[in-house]
């Protein structure tokens, strides 16, 4: 008798706690991905060009000046083929 009444709380103790175990799971996801985007948002800067024809140094040294960041690049790799 006893470990049939046994059997019937941890049965449904058990499901209860998969639930609330979902329900964490979701809203750490949910605050995790709130969390990125409002760092995604502190970071983002506009750049502008209008650049026709011209050499790729010369429109990563532009970006660099507006940004600030600096390119490290290989010059071969640049070259026209």
């Amino acid at each position: 008798m006893s470990k049939k009444i046994t059997a019937i709380f941890c049965r449904g103790y058990s499901r209860h706690q998969n639930k609330v175990l979902k329900v964490m799971k979701i809203t750490i996801f949910l605050w995790f991905a709130a969390i990125m985007h409002v760092s995604a948002g502190t970071f983002a800067q506009k750049v502008s060009l209008n650049v026709k024809n011209a050499a790729m140094e010369q429109v990563l040294d532009l970006i660099g000046k507006q940004s600030g960041y600096n390119f490290l690049y290989n010059a071969k790799m640049l070259c026209d083929q």
